[in-house]
């Protein structure tokens, strides 16, 4: 499956969700569940940079610096601990991630009721 079908696919069930729960106040969950979905994406995308140099590029074009884009793309960490780790978290940021078309639940919910 690409990436752009992953993101629709995303994208479809999280309205769906927002449309089913959109009288309840569920922020705490929310929450939660967005931190969870962000990361599950951060870690998708960083299987997806298979190799350690198309993982060193990209790290690089994020604005890491070069010692820590190689340090970390030879690291032998698990993708979900990565996904987690400080510089995914600094580097591939929510900014990011939505400006590449990842959605998660808080950018479809107005003032703790759904649209």
């Amino acid at each position: 499956m690409s990436l752009d079908e992953v993101k629709e696919k995303l994208r479809h069930k999280i309205r769906g969700w927002c449309a089913y729960f959109k009288y309840a106040h569920y922020t705490a969950w929310q929450q939660d569940t967005d931190m969870w979905i962000r990361r599950r994406i951060r870690q998708l995308l960083w299987t997806t940079w298979k190799k350690v140099r198309t993982r060193k590029r990209a790290l690089l074009q994020l604005g890491c610096d070069e010692e820590t884009a190689h340090k970390w793309a030879n690291t032998r960490k698990g993708a979900w601990r990565v996904a987690h780790s400080q510089i995914l978290s600094t580097k591939l940021t929510n900014g990011i991630l939505k400006k590449n078309g990842w959605c998660w639940l808080g950018m479809h919910r107005v003032n703790g009721m759904g649209r």
